[in-house]
């Protein structure tokens, strides 16, 4: 994100950059690799081969996620999600 300010000859560029933090369900699958899925980012999902290549490409899959808002001019706000753990007796 960044902020373009006009003053006199010179145009100032601000740049502003946020650290955001997501969650991720990392799903191993029968092949070996993982499965991840963003619940806060409706649709961002991906991949790896082992858990570390599936965390790095899911900040890229985010990183793109919030890049495309961006150029639609959509505004990121953080949905109330709540991650919970719950026990069932089968």
């Amino acid at each position: 994100m960044f902020t373009i300010v006009f003053q006199s000859k010179y145009v100032i560029i601000i740049i502003e950059e946020k650290n955001m933090k997501f969650n991720i369900v990392l799903e191993k699958t029968e092949e070996g690799g993982y499965n991840v899925t963003v619940p806060a980012l409706d649709g961002c999902f991906t991949q790896g081969d082992s858990e570390e290549s599936a965390i790095l490409n899911a900040k890229e899959a985010i990183e793109c996620y919030l890049e495309g808002l961006e150029k639609i001019n959509q505004i990121y706000s953080k949905p109330d999600i709540k991650i919970k753990e719950i026990e069932v007796t089968i």
